[in-house]
């Protein structure tokens, strides 16, 4: 062990350096990009986009399959007995 305790942190004393205009810039960074972000999801709030929902390969095939069955439905109803 070393008799000074503090000489550890001297000899590292440039890691613990404070440079505020570092500091204050990505503060402010920081805030400016909160800020886009909020604007971006205000915007896209007013701006609903019109684009269809997906529907999955299995749906599609359920609602081809139940569009068929009512369709058969509909044929065996309209024939004469």
């Amino acid at each position: 062990m070393t008799d000074n305790p503090f000489k550890l942190a001297s000899s590292h004393a440039s890691l613990f350096t404070h440079n505020p205009s570092e500091c204050c810039m990505n503060r402010r960074k920081k805030v400016n990009q909160i800020l886009k972000k909020k604007a971006k999801k205000a915007n896209d709030k007013l701006n609903p986009k019109n684009k269809p929902r997906y529907v999955s390969k299995a749906e599609r095939a359920q609602q081809a399959q139940e569009a068929d069955s009512t369709g058969a439905d509909n044929v065996l109803s309209r024939e004469p007995r």
